[in-house]
């Protein structure tokens, strides 16, 4: 499983020869260095998928979400590999409509879907929809430990569905027990595309070791320099364990 890390603006370089990027769509349009950190990434043939940015939204990050067109804009220029389509954290319903509005913005080869639901049947049904249309990734929020599922159980019924031989499955955030959901998420499903996460930088901002186990989760304050000899130490570690190692740290 690749790793796509999220990093404070001013540890950008930390993640320079990684590979694999998820770049925020709010970031990209307020920052030129950010922007052309991503264009260079590009240019390198890294993989880049831009994101929405709803769930910045939902965290408090952003006060509102950039219009999908803009979203759009912004990964055009950038020429990156994939866009997280529109989405509403809490509606499969909505989803599905946002979806079908804006299906045609975006080559499908270049779509990353996210079903959603407030009870885990609508979000089986938002799922089974989307791995209907043509898009290229099917993505895996943190919502199903909110509807009373968890992560695990949503990737064993896609397996069973067949959805991941027709699409890339990609996680979306890795917060609590890092190494725990990890092997889990892999456990159920090996061939995982990759997964974005801020937990290494969120760690080396309060000046902790990324462990095995953690006591908590912690969020990654976005604008926060990280000590890059600790973000290094814990980015090498979500590494190994993404490629599914037994490294401790």
């Amino acid at each position: 499983m690749k790793y796509a890390p999220i990093v404070p603006p001013f540890n950008l370089d930390g993640i320079r020869y990684g590979g694999y990027h998820m770049a925020l769509a709010h970031k990209l349009a307020s920052s030129p260095a950010y922007f052309n950190f991503y264009k260079e990434r590009m240019q390198w043939g890294q993989f880049v998928i831009v994101d929405n940015g709803v769930a910045e939204v939902h965290s408090g990050d952003v006060d509102e979400p950039m219009p999908f067109p803009e979203v759009v804009r912004l990964a055009n220029l950038l020429g990156a590999d994939e866009v997280v389509m529109p989405d509403d954290i809490n509606s499969g319903t909505r989803t599905l409509e946002l979806y079908a509005e804006f299906a045609a913005s975006v080559e499908p080869k270049r779509q990353m879907v996210v079903p959603h639901g407030d009870t885990l049947d609508e979000w089986q049904e938002c799922a089974r929809k989307l791995s209907r249309t043509a898009a290229a990734t099917l993505g895996v929020s943190r919502g199903l430990d909110r509807i009373g599922s968890s992560r695990v159980e949503g990737l064993k019924w896609l397996v069973t569905l067949g959805v991941v031989r027709v699409m890339h499955i990609h996680l979306l955030g890795i917060q609590a027990h890092p190494r725990r959901e990890i092997d889990a998420c892999l456990a159920a499903y090996p061939g995982i595309r990759g997964v974005d996460s801020g937990v290494a930088a969120a760690y080396a901002q309060r000046g902790w070791f990324l462990k095995s186990v953690v006591e908590s989760p912690v969020r990654l304050r976005p604008d926060e320099p990280v000590d890059p000899v600790l973000l290094r130490h814990n980015l090498n570690l979500m590494g190994a364990w993404c490629r599914g190692e037994s490294s401790e740290g």
